[in-house]
This record gives structure tokens, C-alpha cells and sequence, in this order.
């Protein structure tokens, strides 16, 4: 616990923080609390998130999970029925560094939106090559910026939901 409290110290980003450290960076309007773990030391390495819970997507969230679990990869499937950018919010403050959400496209074509906490951007990855991709991510195996020059970049009104100006 102490050990916890120490490390939300170090790690947890607050507007007002950036503000006191002189951080003209980010936009002033953007509210998100952060608690910006590396992927290597964070407790959960990747929230899965239908973007609405339906029929034909929550098989696709629990094969996800179920891949997950077989490689050991700590995740979480956030299923409540808040709006999609409320929950990317709540996986932020938690210092959850990537999520992937399945939404209506993943039925057509096969692939999932892997949003990065930190930039809040978005690519989309097939659902066959997620695991590695978190995998190597985690591991640091492979940074961010080669995953979005891989994989097509997705703009969301996700973004837009939880503050970011761009």
C-alpha cells in the first residue's frame, strides 16, 4: 500500500501539477487526471471495451479477454454502459496504458481500435495480430510511433469526449 501511494505520487498528472512545473504543453481546457505508468509496471496492461454492449460485440470482447488470459497479458473488460469516452477517462485514472475497443466495424472487417493512453491516439489493428501488438508494447519491444506508421490511424469522437484539444 505504501509502495502504491508512493508510485500515484510520481506518476499521477494533474493539470494543476503541470501548471506548477511551468508545462505549457497541454491545452489549459484539458482536464484529464493521468496516472501515467510505464507499461511495464502497470497493474493492468490493457482495458477491453465493447463500444456498446450488443450481441454481435460481446463475443468479440470475450475472445479478446480470453486471448488475453492465455498469454498472461493483465487486462480488464469494462462493460458497464457508460459512454465510451467516460470510460477511456476512468482507464486513464487508473494507468491502464492501452485499451482496445470493439465496436460494429469489427463485424465487417476484423479489426479493433488499440487507443494509447498517453497521446490518446487510436490505430486499427486486425483482432488476430492484438495480442502480439500489446505484447511488444508492453515489453517495450516495440514503441508507439511504429505501431501508428504499421496500422492506419482512427480518429474518434472518443478523443474529442475526454478533453483533448488537438
Amino acid at each position: 500500500r505504501i509502495l502504491w501511494c508512493v508510485l500515484e505520487q510520481v506518476y499521477y498528472i494533474r493539470e494543476s501539477s503541470l501548471a506548477a512545473l511551468g508545462d505549457k504543453s497541454q491545452p489549459s481546457k484539458d482536464k484529464r487526471a493521468v496516472f501515467a505508468l510505464p507499461a511495464a509496471i502497470a497493474a493492468y496492461k490493457v482495458m477491453v471495451c465493447p463500444l456498446m454492449v450488443k450481441d454481435n460485440i460481446m463475443p468479440h470482447v470475450r475472445q479478446i479477454a480470453a486471448a488475453f488470459a492465455r498469454h498472461g497479458i493483465a487486462y480488464k473488460v469494462d462493460d458497464t454502459g457508460v459512454p465510451i469516452g467516460k470510460r477511456y477517462a476512468r482507464t486513464d485514472e487508473l494507468g491502464v496504458p492501452f485499451c482496445v475497443t470493439v465496436d460494429p466495424t469489427t463485424d465487417e472487417d476484423g479489426t479493433v481500435t488499440i487507443r494509447e493512453r498517453d497521446s490518446c491516439e487510436q490505430v486499427r489493428v486486425p483482432k488476430a495480430e492484438v495480442v502480439p501488438c500489446i505484447q511488444t508494447l508492453c515489453a517495450e519491444a516495440r514503441q508507439w510511433q511504429d505501431l501508428k506508421a504499421q496500422y492506419p490511424l482512427h480518429e474518434a469522437a472518443a478523443v474529442q469526449a475526454v478533453g483533448i484539444q488537438r
